[in-house]
């Protein structure tokens, strides 16, 4: 076996290989010679042709300064393969030309010669692709085609550079107007200290500046307010202090100054920042407030770190934006009095440009191309609201209004999407769920009002309830698992509160999750639906022995002496498999339109316990129903229940005909709900002017029906046919009565006419 090591002469052998393998390249001519430095980086140059056109060739060169054969320098790292080489241009290299990293003149030019890692290009493809990369963008450059202005202005590059400040790019180039001018504006920023003193940059330390776009006055007050913290244990140091930010005005013509052509970018120390700052048009405005500072400080003393931000007007759009302001930025630390010294002495490193949190930025990344600013509300704001909404919130969608009136416990912190921080957590994490959730969603770049009212509070108070819930509101996630929050939800009359109902909900310890979606104006609703949910659970064998088998019921765990909390057991990682599906479908709601028809997604885990299996159905609107006999109540008939009456009174047109009618009844939201039709009893009586239901199977035939379900829908009436448009007779009534002595929940006698529906309460009231 070949030895994988190697000498103070001799690379390693993953070296060598690689060496070997660029060899064999038809691009190149030629390797070596070869230097291993004591921390075993390796060295070699690498002679690479470019296929010039024979007019260059002539010259031995391109009208861009590069080379027939160009010299690329090829910086093995020690732990190769593991990473890749750096690639290194000779010094004199053009340095006007697009995707070059930032350096010092007298330095190699490093080439940003690919747009991805190229570690990863390395490890999928090996090195020969990289060589490939490297040809590929030498040729370009020789063509001068590494930037194509149609598609827009290539920015500097930064990509190696580790310090980087966070600005809102468009609110900064806001502040550019016709004239050319500074201004400072406020910083906070974080110097990291590595331990290892091998791992810092030359100047001691990374830096990461978050810029505020107000612009500030800077006197000598100001600068003895700014500070530097002391060093913490883990190598930080906060503090804050300030940017000076510089734009070009005109020409002497009165044009714009539009600086056309990249400026090879070897700033390294403040002379240099002005060279640059005049090339861009802004270089009077930076000695203006230079001069202004060293005025401010004369009197005081120590060390400032200071962001400068240069601002050049290009002659097109940059790439991904509308805007043609490319900010520039660099740091320097200057001793106090500022700007005294020789304007080469004081280093100034260039500084990337991070986009602050923001809604654009989130919504970006998130591919969410279609801007939504209509209002979402969040009602429940535990376990799985809380991670529908940041989840919602990430991909810059967050809730505009969050509610919930319990506040954080300790137990909490096994599934909340919000995570204690270890300082007195205890105290700080007790706060109401609704404003920790709302603080969350801030730091993700946008606002969601707390409320922390109890919702079912708000059902009889309409403008209250407006206040919390606002007339054109998108639509209501309910995340609560509460009976009472939806039936209070349910009450309400699309004119009260007109936002669609989205609820959602776990089950059998967190094996199964369901998501429905209120149809328009609100019908079918949120309580006609999860009707609907036992009905399609109790058809699927697998489903109903999940659902209703009798696991996933709340229990009360102890969350402290003397205290337990009503919960479903279940892990985190169960909730978020849910919550993540849970929320990609409301993005996509949010992206387009709600359904024209109410829904209901049914999910199961997998045996794998990695897979999801969601159903959907598609649920029509509900026939709805005053009882002549109490018009406060409402009969809902869903489409399944309807579409079995039309069937059954198709097979008896000249005779009454019905059978018993399954559901729920709630005395709570004055509705009786139908989602289902038993056949009639074989024993039952049908004539043209009358219908008799037998009683040979019924109870069997109830019981079959309701068992499975653990009597969630059950008989709650009958109901028969007209064939008259005639409501209820003396002897439907008298039946009502009958039914209401017998049992204790309300019931209907529903009866079916040519035109339409009847319907006669069963109650004891």
């Amino acid at each position: 076996m070949a030895n994988p090591g190697g000498s103070e002469n001799t690379p390693r052998w993953a070296i060598r290989h690689a060496l070997n393998q660029i060899g064999k390249h038809p691009h190149v001519d030629a390797t070596g010679p070869i230097e291993i430095g004591p921390d075993g980086i390796c060295l070699t140059s690498v002679s690479i042709r470019t296929n010039l056109p024979t007019a260059w060739r002539a010259v031995g060169k391109s009208p861009t300064g590069v080379q027939l054969v160009e010299p690329v320098v090829f910086q093995f790292p020690a732990d190769y393969s593991a990473n890749p080489p750096r690639i290194y241009l000779r010094a004199d290299f053009n340095r006007s030309l697009p995707h070059i990293q930032p350096g010092n003149p007298e330095d190699p030019v490093e080439p940003c010669y690919l747009d991805r890692d190229p570690r990863e290009l390395l490890h999928r493809q090996g090195i020969g692709a990289i060589v490939n990369q490297v040809v590929y963008w030498l040729e370009r450059a020789a063509k001068d085609e590494l930037i194509d202005l149609e598609q827009g202005w290539e920015p500097i590059r930064r990509d190696s550079i580790e310090d980087y400040a966070v600005v809102d790019h468009d609110t900064l180039r806001n502040l550019v107007g016709r004239r050319s001018s500074f201004k400072f504006l406020p910083i906070d920023f974080i110097k990291l200290i590595p331990a290892v003193e091998t791992q810092r940059p030359t100047k001691g330390y990374f830096f990461c500046g978050s810029v505020h776009p107000g612009p500030i006055p800077i006197n000598i007050d100001r600068l003895k307010e700014m500070q530097s913290l002391p060093v913490t244990k883990n190598g930080s140091q906060f503090g804050d202090s300030f940017a000076i930010f510089v734009s070009p005005g005109r020409q002497p013509s009165g044009a714009p100054f539009i600086c056309n052509q990249y400026i090879p970018e070897t700033v390294n120390n403040i002379a240099t920042l002005i060279e640059q700052a005049h090339k861009y048009g802004c270089g009077k405005e930076l000695e203006d407030a230079i001069s202004h500072l060293r005025k401010q400080t004369s009197e005081l003393n120590g060390k400032i770190p200071i962001l400068v931000i240069l601002c050049a007007r290009r002659p097109t759009h940059l790439i991904g934006t509308s805007s043609n302001l490319e900010l520039i930025p660099y740091l320097l630390e200057t001793p106090v009095p500022m700007f005294v010294e020789d304007h080469k002495i004081t280093a100034v490193h260039p500084v990337a440009l991070r986009h602050e949190i923001s809604q654009n930025l989130l919504r970006n990344i998130s591919g969410i191309d279609s801007p939504d600013d209509r209002t979402m509300v969040q009602i429940g704001c535990g376990s799985l609201g809380s991670k529908l909404a940041l989840h919602m919130a990430r991909a810059g969608l967050a809730p505009s209004i969050v509610v919930d009136n319990r506040t954080m416990s300790p137990h909490n912190a096994a599934r909340h999407a919000l995570v204690p921080t270890r300082d007195n957590f205890n105290l700080l994490w007790m706060i109401p769920k609704a404003k920790a959730l709302s603080e969350a969603i801030s730091g993700l770049g946008q606002t969601a009002k707390a409320v922390t009212v109890d919702i079912v509070s708000l059902g009889a108070n309409h403008k209250r309830l407006w206040k919390v819930i606002p007339k054109k509101a998108w639509a209501l996630v309910n995340s609560t698992a509460s009976l009472a929050v939806r039936d209070t939800l349910a009450t309400l009359s699309p004119k009260t509160m007109a936002a669609r109902v989205i609820e959602t909900s776990l089950f059998a310890e967190g094996a199964m999750g369901v998501m429905t979606i209120e149809g328009p104006d609100r019908n079918p609703n949120t309580s006609d639906l999860i009707l609907e949910v036992y009905t399609f659970i109790r058809s699927d064998e697998t489903l109903r022995e999940r659902f209703f088998g009798g696991n996933g019921n709340l229990e009360h765990q102890e969350i402290g002496q003397g205290c337990s909390s009503a919960t479903m057991v279940m892990p985190d990682a169960d909730i978020s498999l849910f919550s993540a599906s849970m929320a990609r479908k409301l993005l996509g709601m949010r992206q387009r339109e709600l359904p024209d028809a109410g829904q209901v997604l049914i999910g199961q885990l997998d045996e794998d316990g990695i897979s999801l299996t969601w159903k959907t159905e598609v649920i029509g609107p509900y026939y709805i129903v005053q009882p002549e006999n109490d018009i406060a109540w409402q009969v809902r008939i869903s489409p399944r229940a309807h579409g079995k009456i039309i069937a059954e009174c198709a097979k008896y047109t000249s005779v009454e005909t019905g059978g018993i009618v399954i559901g729920s009844a709630s005395e709570i939201r004055k509705a009786i709900t139908i989602t289902d039709i038993i056949p009639a009893p074989v024993d039952s009586e049908r004539s043209a002017a009358m219908f008799i239901l037998g009683i040979s199977d019924a109870k069997k035939l109830v019981e079959d029906y309701a068992a499975p379900t653990g009597h969630a829908l059950h008989c709650v009436g009958t109901w028969h046919s007209h064939l008259q448009d005639t409501g209820g007779s003396t002897l439907d009534y008298q039946a009502a009565a009958t039914v209401a002595a017998k049992i204790a929940i309300p019931a209907v006698l529903l009866i079916k006419t040519p035109s339409g529906y009847h319907a006669i309460l069963a109650t004891a009231d």
